[in-house]
């Protein structure tokens, strides 16, 4: 005579007792069809709110990382601390930098160039619309050369700004898009920056930052001598160090004299730091 194992009894049970809650649980709902499609809205719409807000998460940390994404560890940038009331970053605050902080820069042990930059909130005009955005100087010289390599300055059309360039701009990749101003502008077409006219040279490189893509450059003697930029007065000075691997402490800038009206050092490697807390 046959006997089932004892095993195959408990696989057997198992299977009924499965078998039996799945058929409960289907005349459950069956029963309860309102309820059940209640919950089963509410589970798919918290799984989609998760999902949603960790994509936002993601997204806004990639955005704001972008916007400092093109300095490198060995560039410093220095501004006058204080709140900046309105317009870009080192104006309208109650003790801008002077030029002199610049060649002080210079002689701090580790320090290879010090460069100061002047930015300015201009109106820029183009195929009858306008914009508010931000021009940036180039300086000219060698400096020319070190900036293009510490922000890694390059051209999608066109060239990058020359010495000697007068009335010529390079603006930023989106400025080439329809939406911006109807229709895009393209290497060689002429826009008014503050009523005055000047050549677009160069299309910069699309670089995930609002910074670059979305302003224009033009030469430091340019912002000078026609938008009337005070030289005195510098908004940043980029500086980039010699060794990487051997920073330049806050205490060095200190030794010097330099931190002792309120001026504030912002360090990119103390920056990409912040941003990953």
């Amino acid at each position: 005579m046959f006997e089932p194992k004892k095993n195959d009894t408990k696989i057997d049970i198992k299977f009924i007792m499965l078998k039996d809650y799945a058929v409960f649980s289907l005349k459950n709902l069956r029963s309860r069809r309102l309820r059940s499609w209640l919950t089963m809205i509410g589970i798919f719409i918290g799984i989609a709110a998760v999902v949603s807000l960790i994509g936002l998460g993601e997204g806004l940390r990639i955005a704001i990382t972008s916007q400092f994404g093109f300095l490198g560890p060995d560039v410093l940038g220095v501004q006058a601390s204080g709140i900046a009331f309105a317009g870009p970053p080192g104006q309208a605050v109650a003790s801008p930098l002077s030029d002199e902080l610049v060649s002080k820069i210079e002689k701090v042990s580790g320090v290879e160039a010090s460069i100061p930059r002047y930015i300015e909130s201009v109106t820029l005009e183009f195929n009858d619309r306008q914009k508010i955005v931000i021009t940036g100087s180039i300086p000219d010289g060698e400096d020319r050369k070190v900036i293009e390599t510490m922000v890694n300055l390059k051209t999608e059309q066109g060239r990058l700004l020359k010495d000697g360039d007068t009335r010529k701009v390079m603006v930023g990749n989106n400025l080439k898009e329809d939406d911006e101003f109807g229709k895009g502008i393209k290497v060689g077409d002429r826009v008014l920056v503050n009523s005055v006219s000047f050549e677009v040279v160069g299309i910069l490189e699309k670089k995930g930052s609002f910074i670059f893509d979305n302003n224009i450059f033009m030469n430091e003697n340019s912002m000078v001598d026609i938008l009337g930029t005070e030289k005195e007065k510098v908004d940043v000075i980029a500086v980039k160090v010699k060794d990487q691997s051997r920073p330049i402490s806050r205490n060095c800038f200190e030794k010097k004299g330099m931190l002792t009206r309120g001026k504030r050092i912002f360090r990119w490697k103390a920056r990409s730091r912040l941003l990953k807390r």
